[in-house]
């Protein structure tokens, strides 16, 4: 039987997209480090290099991509759901920016603790996890660079 030390970590891992199933076979990370943001406050810029992973505990966040000196939203993000994730899937830097919305409390993992919980994962799981990324990456490229195609409609909460 496997131990959970953040059982509220836990019930948001189990809520959010991208860890559903995941947090069933994996233990939950031991060394998330809980963290609070200012309203406004920038947690990284695009190009930034991936530290970690966030799990949103409560607020929102804004995902972004600055074209021509301005801010163009790709989605807004809260309770449960994770950003910063795919700088560390790649080992690309950051795709985008990302700005709280309201005051925001997250569990950060780092990098290290995402690579060990990944290698429980089999190599063909790792590999389509990386061609994910990489589509998604080339996927938010073509829409921000093609001014006919409109961004993504940001979620409402």
């Amino acid at each position: 039987m496997k131990r959970i030390l953040f059982p509220a970590l836990g019930c948001l891992l189990m809520t959010s997209l991208f860890f559903s199933g995941f947090a069933q076979t994996a233990e939950v990370p031991k060394h998330a480090v809980f963290k609070k943001f200012a309203k406004n406050a920038v947690v990284f810029a695009e190009g930034d290099k991936g530290d970690g992973y966030y799990v949103i505990k409560s607020g929102e966040v804004l995902v972004f991509k600055v074209v021509n000196k301005q801010e163009k939203v790709l989605t807004v993000l809260g309770p449960g759901e994770i950003f910063g994730e795919m700088a560390l899937v790649d080992d690309s830097p950051r795709s985008a920016g990302v700005r709280c919305r309201t005051e925001v409390e997250v569990w950060f993992v780092s990098r290290e603790v995402f690579r060990r919980e990944l290698e429980l994962l089999p190599p063909w799981a790792r590999q389509m996890m990386e061609t994910l990324t990489i589509r998604l990456r080339q996927t938010s490229r073509q829409a921000v660079a093609d001014k006919t195609s409109p961004l993504p409609t940001p979620k409402k909460h």
